[in-house]
């Protein structure tokens, strides 16, 4: 039988009489239940095992010595991002399982199947994790959160739900997330928590008077007991200071501003201020919380062009400075050949070897003369010291053929650099800008 029956205080009683008819199997807390884990204390990272064991067990079958970084990043973002979203969407999972799989992600990443160490993480996971358009590979970080914030939604859209008036599992941050993304309009007041909810020119009164909320000792009222029926007051009066008195007086200023009508019987009602429909969506949800930090010029300069997934993976990195040149290789203190590898003259750094290096510029003059694109042509840069801002310059303006074909030389320079360094196979000038051709010709057919 799949029927079982765990029992919950039931001390003094007599469980074998009273389950002498029952023919399932009679089982103790924790226990799994539509695949999740129940337990009558807090959870613990213990009984969220079976999360990690799913992930281990994906990459072992995986072989990450044998894909590029890549393809590591489409399965990492595909699956091992994905595994944990059905227990997030229902648990609050403790803070060292969701540690626990970051570990895992960025380890297969950069390593594969190896160990992780710092010169194999070449950028930040914080910075990897954010969204495309912030300067990220687009790897789902802060999704648990966003999944949380349904719960809060459907109190106002499901009053129905079974576990209505129970409590949900969302902390602070999450109740403080979900009023930045709602607006509440207020009715008879009997829906709506009175200081958490956006129902006051926008804003929620925690917000506006963050004192006088941290002074407050009952923060669960509704607007219909915090204001219709005088409930405000008894839960202020205690402890009184100016600066708390003053902020009562702004906020009841406030409040009678709104004209709330006592006797109105229509349902609050709340709208999510992200969406154009009004409605709850974990996509914004998720977007919310990366509001504030800048756009990155990522998109434009690497992702919407047309490439090589390998070539844009290289792209994103060189142009934060992130591939092993002899600079950076000397400031970690490891083993380098300081000179640039192609003209063995200045210290090699990313702009000095593709922006800089006689060699380099060679090849850049023979690819700008064939493909007649003027913004490849060195004799027109200024001086850069930044890898972002020249690339930017070179491919701001021209064609999206253009654009490509500088991503391709880079590309380019970048290996015949390596297969100086690592094999001491040297290639002339000639013979480099004739790889670009014959590949840049295989793109273009």
């Amino acid at each position: 039988t799949k029927c079982s029956v765990a029992p919950i205080r039931c001390a003094g009683i007599n469980l074998d009489q009273v389950l002498e008819p029952f023919a399932g199997l009679k089982v103790h807390f924790p226990i799994t239940y539509l695949g999740l884990p129940l337990t009558l204390g807090r959870l613990k990272i213990v009984h969220l095992q079976g999360i990690l064991d799913k992930a281990r067990k994906k990459l072992a079958g995986w072989q990450g010595r044998l894909l590029n970084p890549v393809g590591r990043r489409e399965l990492v973002h595909s699956v091992l991002s994905a595994i944990p979203i059905y227990m997030l969407t229902s648990l609050k999972a403790p803070k060292q399982l969701l540690q626990d799989l970051d570990k895992l992600r960025r380890r297969f990443l950069w390593a594969g199947d190896g160990e992780i160490t710092g010169g194999k993480c070449k950028v930040a996971w914080p910075l990897v994790a954010r969204p495309i358009r912030h300067g990220g590979l687009g790897i789902i970080d802060r999704f648990s959160r966003a999944l949380r914030l349904r719960w809060l939604w459907l109190t106002w859209s499901s009053t129905d739900r079974p576990w209505a008036g129970m409590q949900l599992p969302v902390d602070e941050k999450d109740i403080a997330l979900f009023s930045a993304a709602t607006k509440v309009t207020i009715g008879n007041g009997r829906r709506a928590p009175f200081w958490t909810s956006c129902w006051i020119r926008g804003r929620s009164p925690a917000s506006l008077f963050p004192s006088l909320y941290t002074h407050v000792k009952r923060k669960k009222r509704t607007v219909r007991e915090a204001v219709f029926d005088g409930k405000l007051i008894q839960d202020i009066a205690h402890n009184l200071n100016a600066e708390i008195l003053r902020d009562f007086v702004e906020l009841w200023k406030l409040i009678h501003t709104l004209h709330l009508d006592q006797s109105c019987e229509q349902e609050d009602t709340i709208v999510w201020t992200l969406e154009s429909s009004g409605e709850y969506s974990a996509k914004s949800a998720y977007e919310i919380q990366f509001c504030g930090q800048t756009f990155s010029n990522f998109p434009k300069l690497i992702w919407k062009a047309w490439a090589t997934p390998r070539i844009k993976f290289f792209l994103w990195l060189l142009l934060q400075d992130r591939v092993w040149t002899a600079a950076r290789l000397q400031l970690r203190g490891w083993e380098n050949n300081y000179f640039c590898a192609l003209c063995e003259r200045n210290l090699e750094t990313a702009v000095h070897l593709f922006t800089e290096c006689p060699f380099a510029r060679e090849v850049w003059t023979m690819v700008a003369t064939w493909s007649s694109c003027l913004n490849l042509q060195p004799e027109g840069w200024n001086d850069y010291s930044d890898m972002e801002e020249w690339f930017f310059a070179i491919t701001s303006i021209g064609t999206k053929a253009a654009h490509s074909l500088a991503m391709l030389t880079t590309w380019h320079i970048w290996k015949e650099r390596n297969a100086i360094v690592f094999q001491q196979n040297h290639s002339t000038v000639q013979a480099l800008f004739a790889k670009i051709k014959d590949e840049y010709s295989n793109w273009a057919s």
